[in-house]
């Protein structure tokens, strides 16, 4: 009976279909808005950026909306996702602001830092994310951000990254990403 019951739940959940490749029409602020909330609600996988983007920047002050307000920090996280998916001008400021913010959650403080890494051009990353690496107080967030640095531009990000993390275990990854170069 429980193996009945496992294979039932397990056919049910491999046969749901990928979401779809682009966002359905929206016609008015309130199915854009319901649309965005369906998108922060899919827990399976992250939404692609084509799906994002298909919203329009319509979407964007609804997902600025929900990284400020008090949602569950999951679902400000994804929103944060929505944003840099967007690439709107004032969204890396905006990112930098909340890679610092020591009372925004984790998760969106993390989504934060990765968020500003895929909108800044290698030659910037550098200057972008030094203020995370040197001013973040948790280290989980300074040592991602060293971590997006060293993968990124290690000539001329490897020697903070050896700074900051010479003493702190945190930095592994990112000092395991600098060696050799």
């Amino acid at each position: 009976m429980i193996s009945l019951l496992l294979m039932l739940m397990m056919t049910h959940s491999a046969a749901k279909p990928p979401p779809a490749a682009k966002a359905p029409a929206v016609r008015s602020d309130v199915e854009l808005r319901e649309v965005i909330e369906s998108y922060l609600d899919a827990s399976e996988r992250p939404m692609p950026d084509a799906q994002w983007q298909a919203l329009g920047q319509r979407a964007e002050p609804i997902l600025r909306e929900i990284v400020s307000g008090d949602a569950l920090p999951t679902r400000r996280a994804r929103a944060v996702n929505g944003l840099v998916a967007l690439a709107g001008q004032s969204t890396p400021a905006m990112l930098a602001e909340f890679s610092l913010d020591e009372a925004k959650p984790l998760s969106v403080r993390l989504a934060a830092v990765r968020g500003l890494s895929r909108l800044t051009v290698d030659s910037e990353l550098l200057a972008a994310l030094r203020p995370v690496v040197e001013g973040a107080k948790d280290p989980r967030i300074s040592s991602t951000a060293a971590e997006l640095i060293a993968q990124r531009v290690p000539e001329s990000g490897c020697a903070l990254v050896r700074a900051k993390g010479a003493s702190d275990l945190h930095f592994q990854r990112a000092l395991s990403a600098c060696e050799g170069r």
